[in-house]
């Protein structure tokens, strides 16, 4: 399946680094017949990657808009914390992202 080629090429290239391919899609389920072939893929629904998205973009907007310049430690600080606290940082989307795993997913 070319969901599972990519990284097993790309850990070739980069080794160390982890790479966690994700299908995201509106099905609700996986065909039996697929099941062979889904590997370690990760799933997300398109709805939960869409409000996921959504509340990003708002904490984004909100940061910009009090964006006083560059080179404020303190707005730096502010941002950080703000993308923690609303689940955004790096970690808190590769664990949404990979949180589930498409063989889960019910026939």
């Amino acid at each position: 399946m070319q969901a599972n080629g990519h990284p097993n090429f790309l850990q070739e290239k980069l080794p160390g680094v982890t790479f966690a391919p994700v299908f995201c899609s509106r099905a609700l389920s996986v065909d039996d017949a697929a099941r062979p072939h889904l590997g370690s893929l990760c799933f997300i629904h398109a709805e939960s990657l869409t409000q996921w998205a959504e509340k990003a973009m708002s904490v984004i907007r909100e940061l910009w808009v009090n964006f006083p310049g560059t080179g404020n430690l303190d707005w730096r600080n502010y941002a950080a914390t703000k993308i923690s606290e609303e689940g955004i940082s790096y970690t808190n989307i590769f664990s949404f992202l990979t949180s589930t795993k498409i063989q889960d997913i019910p026939s």
